[in-house]
């Protein structure tokens, strides 16, 4: 009974790990917004390119190089309509992957 917002709440575990990740992301919430957007600009517009993914290998800051995978969205609004690219994952690149095929999708 009672407001559960006056409720002591313990935060001995929840705030000792960081984030909560998603391993499908990769190490992409780790990457600062600065060099994804640095990325995302060396893909050019959405609009003329007729990939739906495309991948784009930077050098990041203190985390090294990585490899980041984007996706072709599209937003609608009314009769309005554009596309963008939106980043899904990122990955470190490693000595085993630094000559992956960079347009394998």
């Amino acid at each position: 009974m009672g407001n559960p917002k006056l409720r002591p709440v313990d935060k001995s575990d929840s705030d000792s790990r960081g984030p909560s990740i998603n391993p499908a992301n990769g190490v992409l919430a780790y990457i600062p917004g600065d060099y994804v957007h640095v990325a995302r600009q060396t893909l050019g517009p959405a609009d003329s390119d007729n990939r739906t993914h495309a991948e784009v290998v930077i050098e990041a800051g203190n985390f090294g190089t990585v490899r980041i995978f984007f996706e072709r969205k599209l937003s609608r609004h009314h009769k309005s309509y554009y596309h963008y690219w939106m980043a899904y994952r990122a990955e470190p690149v490693t000595p085993d992957t630094a000559h992956a095929d960079a347009d394998h999708a």
